[in-house]
């Protein structure tokens, strides 16, 4: 697997860092996912980890 770039979550639907468009996910992991962005000019991929804290 590559080095893809890391990213975190938010409340907001995800979107390609790079160039704003839609992503799917390519792989789904316990605490991440990875993401590749659905345009085929950018095909950006990255992955998406999610935040671990419990709301304190």
């Amino acid at each position: 697997m590559e080095d893809l770039e890391i990213f975190l979550s938010s409340e907001q639907p995800t979107a390609c860092p790079k160039c704003g468009n839609r992503t799917e996910i390519i792989d789904d992991f316990d605490s991440s996912q990875e993401h590749k962005c659905l345009s085929e000019e950018c095909n950006f991929q990255f992955i998406l980890e999610f935040d671990s804290e419990d709301g304190i």
